[in-house]
């Protein structure tokens, strides 16, 4: 992945040096050319936090912000590391110096929300709970393919907001206009399960190609009422070391084996005849190799292909993305087994209540912590 990185970024200056009219960028360029990338221990992981626009949305990424995407800032003493373990994506964006460094930022995060214009609030809904004439009337596009015109084709300045195109609530205006800046609007119009998580991961494996310094190695999706216990998940990819070094395409996250889903237990929702997977990772946490995203969500599996392996339900969907292409199989780290593998993240049904008991059970010394530098302004 490094040389991966470093030959993109190489290249990606030279364009940049011969394509700017600014002498001072040319210069920057030329002169970064000599300075290679800095070796990682660790390559980034980007997560998107799935969430919309919703009262308790703006609850939920409130108390995702303030408990295990602060983790480090509270713990990283007692954690040996540094207080920017945890960075939002635009935060590392807009700073070079922090790009560049090599411990900063190993999890990376924004929260994702369909910014597109759409009045329909069908689109929200878990598809089973769909009307049947909607289904068979609606033309909204909420699946955006790397190559599909309609949403920018391989531009990536099209793919994203500044603003929604929607009416939004008031709440959610003023988080927009916060210093957070911590949220992805994408260009679809918000939808639960028709195509928010390909046209995400689409989105973040062009990031990762478009800006190869900032040495992504897995992207991947997180539900807004799930935290993660960062510290059991590092021990846990830890002892996977060796495969994340020998295995370039990886699909990681709580998997479940097709024959397993087929039984009555999982309500033989993989009897589908549109199933194609091998695995598929249910949708609290999941992640790909940046080279398994980039392969089966931009230039390795055709437009076509991506449009025959279409499903709906977005954890199946996109474990069909991910055996997309039949002379690829991924290599699972699946969490169903192994020391930690189920302790690392909990899920918390939409409830922010419970979201905010069940972290501060599991680091009450944190809401000590939170007490105090709210005490003290």
């Amino acid at each position: 992945l490094y040389t991966l990185h470093q030959e993109s970024f190489i290249i990606y200056l030279f364009h940049l040096g011969n394509e700017t009219k600014n002498n001072a960028t040319k210069n920057v360029a030329t002169t970064i050319l000599t300075a290679p990338l800095p070796e990682r221990e660790w390559d980034r992981m980007l997560f998107g936090i799935f969430t919309y626009d919703s009262p308790n949305e703006v609850k939920l990424r409130n108390a995702n912000r303030e408990t295990h995407l602060s983790y480090f800032r509270y713990y990283y003493e007692e954690e040996k590391t540094r207080p920017d373990v945890i960075c939002s994506l635009n935060e590392l964006l807009a700073n070079a110096t922090l790009a560049r460094d090599p411990e900063s930022c190993r999890v990376v995060y924004t929260f994702v929300m369909g910014g597109g214009a759409s009045s329909d609030l069908n689109l929200r809904k878990k598809v089973n709970a769909l009307p049947d004439w909607w289904r068979t009337t609606t033309n909204a596009k909420t699946r955006c393919l790397w190559e599909d015109p309609e949403c920018g084709g391989t531009d990536i300045n099209r793919w994203t907001l500044d603003s929604p195109a929607c009416n939004m609530s008031k709440a959610l205006k003023e988080e927009l206009e916060s210093q957070k800046r911590d949220i992805t609007l994408l260009s679809i119009p918000e939808n639960h399960e028709l195509g928010k998580t390909d046209t995400w991961y689409t989105y973040a494996a062009m990031l990762t190609r478009a800006h190869p310094h900032l040495q992504i190695g897995f992207v991947g999706k997180l539900d807004s009422d799930n935290f993660v216990r960062w510290p059991i998940f590092f021990q846990y990819l830890q002892a996977h070391k060796e495969n994340v070094k020998i295995h370039p395409y990886i699909y990681g996250g709580f998997t479940i084996h097709r024959e397993v889903c087929s039984m009555k237990v999982y309500k033989q929702v993989c009897l589908s005849p549109r199933v194609i997977f091998e695995f598929f990772a249910t949708g609290a946490m999941t992640y790909l190799s940046t080279p398994l995203a980039q392969h089966v969500f931009m230039d390795g599996t055709m437009l076509e292909r991506k449009k025959e392996v279409w499903m709906v339900g977005e954890d199946m969907q996109l474990g069909n993305m991910v055996y997309s292409d039949p002379t690829l199989t991924p290599f699972i780290i699946n969490h169903r087994f192994g020391d930690g593998g189920k302790d690392i993240n909990t899920r918390c049904s939409n409830n922010v209540t419970m979201y905010q008991r069940e972290y501060y059970i599991v680091y009450p010394e944190q809401l000590k912590k939170v007490e105090v530098a709210m005490t003290n302004g």
